[in-house]
């Protein structure tokens, strides 16, 4: 997971980053082509029902087992839509914005002083909130983003305006829309919170499948 003193690096790698959105009108691929919905579907799905089944183990966690098991068939869709966005709430986001993907440079006090973001082949223009709400509820622990949130979030507004006010732009949205946007997608963090963590504690490489090995007659036995 990533410290606060991480994240203290980011909002002004990020902001700048935002800003390349003017050399790339790109938005992502068809994500209603039927293959890529019945994958994730599946995906999504099969993660869920291990969600559930661990939470009805936990007192007090009733009401969220509940809830997944009643929108587990409309997840996908949320997740989807959680990443529209409408001028002016539209950026270029990372798209797979968490830890692994973040390289931290570090001083001689072991204080990270810069980032840098890699594996960039899902950026597109999207809701900023979606990457947002991607990497704090993958790359944070519950406590530290709890008590940091709203400052983190700030930082982020502060940074992107800062670059953009340099380029003589006009802001084009609010923080309070911003705020308003994170809000809306939260959904977003919730299921890539299902599809990343049980990666994250797989211990051996012969747990995690090889999704290049996947094709449409074991599909069914994969996700099942």
């Amino acid at each position: 997971m990533v410290n606060i003193s991480s994240c203290e690096c980011m909002p002004w790698y990020v902001g700048v980053f935002r800003i390349r959105q003017r050399l790339t009108e790109e938005h992502w691929f068809d994500a209603n082509c039927k293959y890529y919905t019945h994958v994730f579907d599946k995906t999504i799905i099969s993660q869920v029902l291990g969600a559930i089944k661990y939470l009805s183990t936990i007192p007090k966690y009733e009401k969220c087992a509940k809830w997944l098991n009643e929108n587990k068939q409309n997840l996908s869709q949320y997740f989807l839509e959680g990443f529209k966005s409408s001028k002016p709430l539209e950026v270029l986001i990372h798209g797979d914005c968490w830890t692994n993907n973040l390289l931290f440079k570090y001083n001689s006090k072991n204080t990270p002083v810069d980032l840098r973001l890699v594996d960039l082949q899902v950026s597109r223009l999207a809701s900023p909130g979606s990457d947002i709400n991607y990497f704090v509820y993958t790359s944070l622990t519950g406590d530290t983003r709890s008590k940091y949130f709203h400052d983190l979030l700030e930082a982020y507004y502060q940074s992107f305006s800062k670059v953009l006010i340099l380029s003589r732009r006009k802001l084009p949205f609010t923080f309070k829309e911003l705020e308003d946007d994170v809000e809306r997608t939260k959904i977003v963090g919730l299921v890539i919170g299902l599809l990343a963590i049980p990666g994250i504690f797989f211990e051996g490489e012969d747990e995690i499948f090889d999704f290049g090995e996947m094709t449409e007659e074991n599909m069914e036995e994969i996700f099942h």
